[in-house]
């Protein structure tokens, strides 16, 4: 049995998890903004107790890297090596928006095929992105976007896309394609970093723990400004 600490921190939501064969069989959150770095280890002590194991029995943490929050990745990271140095155990790094990808393809409302798109909200119109099939292969990298009109317009045109996150809702109010579907209540958690954890733990696709960092993303890419006369 393969038991492993999932962590996510890269937005407002402190979500902590534990895994087993892939399966999630434990999990705690905490909706508060900027609480990461005072309930995380009080958040992995409830979920570990939940689950009647030990940390000692973790046999590796899987942490979501990015992109997100500059100061809940930090946080989420430097516990997550934290861990695995004390523990002398590996560490999974896991693209926040690829777990996302792969709860959309769980949610009730995705019919299994079309585009999925998860957003992380930045600031004003501003998303982390990217694009994923219905087979969870990506075809469009994470980048740093601007929502306009014409966003996801080549994807839009010829099947359904399914946009969620906490940057979705904007999009949604900003697009009204008859191929946009907004899935509710989806956002970056470890409900979404079981499988693809379990999947990196087997094929000791693991980080370096000395040097990985966090995904960050700064630039964002703009649209041409329209003429003010």
């Amino acid at each position: 049995m393969t038991s492993i600490l999932l962590i996510e921190t890269a937005t407002d939501v402190c979500s902590v998890g534990i895994s087993t064969n892939g399966e999630l069989v434990g999990m705690e959150e905490l909706f508060i903004k900027n609480e990461h770095a005072a309930q995380l280890q009080v958040l992995v002590a409830k979920v570990l107790q939940k689950v009647q194991l030990e940390l000692n029995q973790i046999d590796a943490v899987a942490i979501s890297i990015g992109p997100g929050s500059y100061t809940g990745l930090r946080v989420g990271l430097s516990a997550a090596k934290g861990y695995c140095f004390a523990l002398d155990i590996p560490l999974i790094a896991i693209g926040t928006l690829d777990a996302m990808a792969y709860q959309a393809s769980k949610h009730p409302d995705f019919n299994g095929n079309g585009y999925l798109i998860p957003q992380l909200d930045a600031r004003r119109m501003e998303v982390y992105s990217g694009v994923w099939n219905a087979a969870l292969q990506i075809i469009e990298p994470v980048s740093p976007v601007i929502l306009d009109a014409s966003s996801y317009q080549k994807y839009l045109a010829v099947d359904t896309c399914y946009v969620f996150g906490s940057g979705a809702e904007k999009f949604k109010n900003h697009c009204k394609s008859a191929h946009l579907v907004y899935l509710h209540s989806l956002y970056a958690s470890v409900k979404g970093m079981a499988k693809i954890a379990f999947t990196h733990y087997q094929e000791n696709r693991v980080a370096d723990i000395a040097y990985i960092e966090p995904f960050y993303l700064k630039d964002f890419i703009g649209t041409t400004p329209k003429k003010l006369f």
